[in-house]
Parts: structure tokens; C-alpha cells; sequence
């Protein structure tokens, strides 16, 4: 009698401001940053610590790391083992995680062999250690998934082009279909809510003769964190001048977006929604960030024939 080993899908996306992971059973959100844990004051951290190959790490703490191809930073593979194995108790997963549309048909097979070379790795969460065996990886297309959104699609004008706005922390990921939802096209813009973020952090510390962090002004820009030396009414100006730059980017690469339907999705969507929607009327607006990461699932669904 053969014995199969349970295998579980999980679908992760790891962007450069926040990692999210969906599986059958649950849910995971976190920031994109970790720090490796030093002892001394870390004991005090509210935060998780965890355990990645014998070393010590905090989530949620620490500096982002930003790259358009999230698998070259260092703290790729912590965030990818650790959502995976927040997201079930099975050690051996089929995963479905995804790369910038622009650079998929050129760094694709470089990614699916970076996670090949690392497919097993040791953690230490909730004081359990396990060996995560990533057993089979697919690489989607960043917004490509969102045709797998029975939701979202039933939306859109028929026969019709459709362009995917991915608005998240480095870029802006542009993705079109034709009228029967196959990709024609794929661009990327280098603006992203990292940039809106480094503004606010550069208006804040001149104005107030400070030197906050960019994951503070962050958190004030967000209003998670007070500013209490001042106000931050700025915040409207700001927001204008990153939406105009960004519209008028878009403009240049799509100049025939009024005869396209138009789906916003990613950290930024809702920043953009109002003006968007002034623009262009037809424009849907998908402000939950973890929509991309079920839709992934979706897709895994189908490829691995998950139910």
C-alpha cells in the first residue's frame, strides 16, 4: 500500500511593505521587515520572536528592505518560511507566490530556482520546530491573478480590454488583458508608496528639525503615531503631488485606458481611488491588501488541483 504524504497549498504574497499568506484554514498579515534578535533590550520586545535556521529574529521590527525582485533581499526567505508556517501546521506545501508582471518572462525561471535551492528550512514558532518542505513552487504574474476573482470579473464590461493597477510599496505593476482576459502586456512604474513615505519623512524632519526613521513617519503618515512637536496638515499636499506624478506616468504608457475596464488593487489603491475615479468612472477599486494573496490561492487551486 503506498503511503502520499498530505501536501497543502499555501499562496504568499510578499511584497516590499507587507507579506501576506493564505492557505485553506487561515490568514496572515505582517509588515515586511524583521530584525535579527540581539538580546539585551530585545527581550523587552512586544513583538514575536522566532527562530530561522538556529538564529534569532522579531517580527514586525527593524528596516524594510526594498527591491522590485523581493526574492534578492535578505529578508526573503525568513518572511516566506515564516508566513508559511503561520499559515498551517503541515510542514509540506505547495506554494504559489508571485514576481512583478514586467519581470516575468525575464527573472521568472531565476526565482522558481532560487526557491528550489531553498525549498527546505528549519523554524522555531509558538516553540515548535519544523522542517518546511516547499515541495512545488508556481510564479504568477503580479495582478494576473485577479482574473481568478469571479467577484471582480462579474464587474468589468464584457468584451472589453481590462488594465490592472498594482499599486504597492516600491512600483506600480501595470498588467492588460484583451477582451478575453489574456495578458498583452506588462509594465512597471517606479512609484510606489515607498516613495510617499520618504516625502513625508523628508517634509517632517526638515519642518521639524528631526530625524525620524522612514517606518516612523510611516506610521504617522497612517496615523499610528502622533506627531507631537507639530501638526501634519501637509499630508493632503503630499498625497496630491505622488497622485500626480503617478497619473501622469500612467497616461504616457496607456494613453487608451477610457476604452478599458480598470481594476485598482495593492497598498495604494485606496489613495488612488477618488482620482481614478474622476478620470476614468469605470474604475473598480479592490482596497482590502490581501485580495491578491487569495486570488493567488485561487490559481494554486487550479494548477496543484487543491479543493
Amino acid at each position: 500500500m503506498t503511503n502520499t504524504k498530505k501536501v497543502d497549498l499555501v499562496s504568499i504574497d510578499l511584497g516590499n511593505l507587507t507579506t501576506i499568506g493564505v492557505s485553506a484554514d487561515k490568514e496572515i498579515l505582517i509588515e515586511s521587515r524583521i530584525k535579527k534578535y540581539e538580546g539585551g533590550i530585545d527581550l523587552l520586545s512586544t513583538n514575536e520572536i522566532f527562530e530561522y535556521e538556529n538564529e534569532k529574529y522579531i517580527i514586525n521590527d527593524g528596516k524594510y528592505e526594498n527591491d522590485i525582485l523581493k526574492f534578492k533581499k535578505d529578508n526573503y526567505l525568513m518572511l516566506l518560511y515564516y508566513t508559511i508556517a503561520k499559515c498551517t501546521d503541515n510542514n509540506n506545501v505547495n506554494l504559489v507566490t508571485c514576481i512583478p508582471a514586467s519581470r516575468y518572462k525575464s527573472r521568472k525561471e531565476e526565482m522558481e530556482e532560487f526557491i528550489k535551492e531553498n525549498n527546505k528550512k528549519t523554524v522555531i514558532i509558538d516553540g515548535k520546530k519544523r522542517t518546511i518542505n516547499i515541495c512545488d513552487g508556481k510564479i504568477i504574474p503580479e495582478g494576473y491573478s485577479t482574473k481568478a476573482n469571479q467577484e471582480v470579473i462579474n464587474q468589468i464590461q464584457k468584451n472589453c480590454e481590462t488594465t490592472v493597477f498594482d499599486i504597492g510599496g516600491l512600483t506600480t505593476d501595470l498588467i492588460s488583458f484583451d477582451n478575453n482576459m489574456n495578458i498583452q502586456e506588462a509594465n512597471s512604474i517606479n512609484l510606489g508608496l515607498l516613495n510617499l513615505y520618504n516625502s513625508c519623512r523628508e517634509y517632517i524632519n526638515i519642518t521639524y528639525d528631526l530625524s525620524l526613521s522612514l517606518e516612523q513617519c510611516k506610521d504617522i503618515f497612517e496615523g499610528k503615531q502622533n506627531l507631537m512637536c507639530g501638526n501634519f496638515e501637509y499630508r493632503r499636499e503630499l498625497i496630491k503631488k505622488f497622485i500626480v506624478n503617478l497619473i501622469n506616468e500612467v497616461k504616457a504608457s496607456y494613453p487608451n485606458l477610457k476604452n478599458s475596464n480598470i481594476i485598482l488593487i495593492g497598498g495604494g489603491a485606496e489613495i488612488l481611488s477618488n482620482v481614478m475615479k474622476q478620470l476614468y468612472p469605470q474604475t473598480i477599486v479592490i482596497t482590502d491588501i490581501r485580495t491578491q494573496a487569495r486570488d493567488l490561492y485561487k490559481v494554486g487551486e487550479k494548477i496543484f488541483n487543491h479543493k
